[in-house]
């Protein structure tokens, strides 16, 4: 869902997403100059989220990788 921010006059793109302990989270990213843009990555992100059977095994391996090491090491 594209929103305008009121305080900077930018769009902000706002998606869901449903982290590793199945918990839903909001998730926003600001400074779209116009609501196209926005809109554009939204949809980028909710089909990368997706993923499907044509994934790579490397591609599938890095996001492995990378959630393993957010856990361990950011998230502490």
């Amino acid at each position: 869902m594209a929103c305008k921010d009121k305080t900077t006059g930018t769009w902000v793109a706002q998606w869901y997403e449903v982290d590793m302990y199945g918990k839903k989270k909001r998730r926003k990213k600001r400074g779209f100059k116009t609501m196209r843009e926005a809109k554009l990555y939204e949809s980028e992100r909710t089909l990368k989220e997706q993923g499907d059977m044509n994934m790579l095994l490397k591609d599938f391996m890095l996001r492995i990788l990378l959630r393993y090491i957010f856990v361990m090491f950011v998230k502490r």
